[in-house]
């Protein structure tokens, strides 16, 4: 059976992505989520449970994803408990959206790019060994804010781009090893309760959904989806896929 972990993954993308792997037939994935919240992954427990999923093939560990010793633990924990990693989703990140230029302090530029960028680094390199071991992969996500802009998202833009930079420089470095590439999320709604305790699922209009080729905002399944099909295709390597529906191919112009 093979491993994956999954950081930031009690909640929102990053519980779609577990849940997803932990329901697949072929192959079967023991699962690994590490999380800040408490909240988050007793909830994620909970559903586990109410599926009649096995406790043996879920863990969840509390811990800061932003330190490197928090990586070290964690692999080595798997290690323990489960013998091999096949897979590492770097997912955890989140935040920095929002916050007028002058506004900005040293510390919340150093926490967004520690919580997205620094811990795709400090998970890989520790997940390394185990994950060459398995031949495994490593997909980690970035966000289509990383080349493209809103007002006030600096420190967000500035970590997911270097998630992108970070994903063809650990491509380069461990090839033949480890296969890694990264997945570039447009809207993505995960805004419902089943994506983290005191959510409420947002209501979405005709026009947000027409913003998409595919007409529709997407969903954590079709992140879920993709990371499987990246963890397979051995023969794409260092590459950076879009998963938005369209979105940033598509001409809008204000009228």
């Amino acid at each position: 059976m093979k491993v994956a972990l999954i950081t930031g993954g009690a909640q929102g993308v990053g519980r779609g992505i577990a849940l997803h792997l932990l329901r697949l037939r072929e192959p079967t994935y023991n699962v690994v989520v590490v999380d800040r919240d408490q909240a988050g992954i007793d909830d994620f427990l909970a559903i586990v449970n109410r599926e009649g999923i096995a406790a043996t093939k879920v863990a969840a560990q509390l811990r800061d994803v932003s330190k490197q010793a928090s990586a070290q633990e964690t692999i080595k924990e798997i290690r323990n408990q489960f013998g091999r990693l096949d897979l590492l989703v770097n997912n955890a990140g989140g935040g920095g959206l929002g916050t007028a230029l002058e506004d900005v302090t040293e510390e919340q530029w150093n926490n967004v790019l520690n919580s997205n960028l620094s811990s795709t680094f400090f998970f890989s390199q520790a997940a390394a060994p185990l994950l060459t071991s398995a031949k495994g992969s490593i997909v980690n996500i970035s966000s289509t804010r990383a080349v493209m802009s809103e007002p006030n998202s600096f420190p967000y833009s500035a970590a997911k781009g270097g998630v992108e930079g970070l994903t063809h420089s650990l491509a380069c470095s461990l090839a033949g090893k480890v296969n890694v590439n990264c997945l570039r999320l447009g809207w993505i709604d995960v805004s419902g309760e089943e994506f983290g305790p005191g959510r409420i699922q947002q209501l979405l209009s005709e026009k947000d959904h027409s913003q998409h080729f595919s007409g529709r905002v997407g969903t954590a399944s079709n992140v879920a989806e993709a990371v499987v099909f990246l963890s397979n295709a051995q023969f794409v390597c260092g590459e950076v896929l879009t998963i938005d529906g369209g979105m940033t191919r598509k001409m809008i112009y204000s009228e």
